[in-house]
């Protein structure tokens, strides 16, 4: 490790040019390995010690459920945001304050952006939400 900061120290005095800095570093250092690209997003909730059970979903599905949502949940918030229907005061607080979301800016491009993106980091814990009041937690882990 040392010897690769003292070649990037040699190239930022200019001592050595990039190139040959560059050939120097990977005569040093091991290949890296590439990762292995996620396959499926696996989401758990423990709701008050019960498990609610979701499948692990592979990301072709999270591409078409995601377009799917994109499409018809925003003319459905659009429509709910007019209408002003509600069941209770909690439920029109959450919708009033979803009313200024805006999904017309994001296309089936970002999503397929976004997935792959997240795709090719591999295996790892996306989110770990856990609620020592209600005893309630919500993990997104790739797969």
């Amino acid at each position: 490790m040392d010897s690769i900061i003292k070649i990037l120290n040699d190239i930022d005095s200019q001592k050595l040019s990039v190139a040959d800095g560059l050939i120097a570093i990977n005569s040093i250092s091991p290949e890296v390995k590439k990762q292995k690209r996620a396959r499926k997003m696996k989401i758990s909730v423990v709701d008050e010690g019960k498990r609610v059970r979701i499948p692990a979903m592979p990301f072709w599905f999270l591409s078409i459920f995601c377009k799917f949502s994109l499409k018809y949940g925003n003319k459905k918030l659009k429509k709910s945001c007019k209408e002003d229907i509600f069941d209770s005061d909690e439920d029109a607080e959450f919708l009033k304050s979803s009313c200024d979301i805006n999904l017309d800016n994001i296309t089936s491009a970002d999503i397929d952006l976004f997935l792959k993106e997240l795709r090719n980091f591999g295996s790892f814990t996306f989110v770990d939400v856990y609620d020592g009041e209600d005893n309630t937690s919500v993990k997104i882990d790739l797969i």
